[in-house]
């Protein structure tokens, strides 16, 4: 599958995102936003995405994806992105 842009991902249904995100993204971290809900993190090029999972009920939840780094604001402090060389 090649890759997709934000408006893509968007169209897709919930299940078709998932599918996406889990073939196609890269992981980069779970941050916990309340005693019941975790957030993943994923990179998806163009854009991010956030899968919600709630604990509790051990159900997928919201899907988000997003292009502004305000957004990423909650991830800043854990998050480590790779080294990059430069030549």
């Amino acid at each position: 599958m090649r890759p997709l842009d934000i408006y893509e991902f968007n169209l897709l249904n919930r299940q078709e995102q998932v599918s996406y995100m889990y073939d196609q993204c890269t992981f980069l971290m779970q941050r916990k936003e309340d005693d019941r809900s975790r957030v993943n993190l994923y990179h998806a090029g163009d854009f991010f995405v956030e899968l919600w999972y709630d604990t509790l009920t051990h159900q997928l939840g919201r899907v988000r994806s997003f292009n502004t780094t305000l957004l990423l604001e909650p991830y800043l402090e854990n998050l480590a992105l790779p080294s990059v060389s430069v030549i």
